[in-house]
């Protein structure tokens, strides 16, 4: 059984992970506060993203078996990308911390997968097996 301890770190993890109210308003912000164009934005920044996000996702699959790295330190590792999101998204001044916050941000996104894998790891045998 897991404790709670563990759980309430899993919960929290997972809580601010999903937790983006800013996010319905990222193109309002990089168009009138950055000064990039639309144009810009969803041809030069956003496509990065998409293909970040597949390499990522296999990464977080292969690290989360690794008993040095596991399930947590793929969680955790998700954490840190999501807070240099943010920094980078709000401190970068120029088009190249924008294009990096996408490959940050769907390191994130990836890392989200390894929650099935820490669930599993912090049940009980008994609960799984049932």
């Amino acid at each position: 059984s897991a404790s709670p301890s563990a759980l309430l770190w899993l919960y929290g993890l997972v809580f601010f992970s999903q937790f983006k109210p800013s996010e319905p308003f990222l193109v309002d912000f990089l168009v009138q506060v950055k000064g990039f164009t639309n144009e810009a934005i969803f041809q030069d920044m956003f496509p990065i993203w998409t293909y970040a996000r597949f390499p990522l996702l296999l990464l977080t699959g292969i690290f989360s078996e690794f008993e040095v790295v596991a399930g947590q330190g793929v969680l955790l590792v998700g954490a840190i990308c999501g807070f240099a999101t943010v920094l980078l998204t709000l401190f970068g001044t120029s088009f190249l911390p924008q294009q990096i916050a996408q490959i940050t941000v769907a390191a994130n996104f990836a890392s989200r997968f390894a929650v099935n894998a820490v669930i599993f790891q912090l049940a009980s045998p008994d609960h799984v097996q049932q």
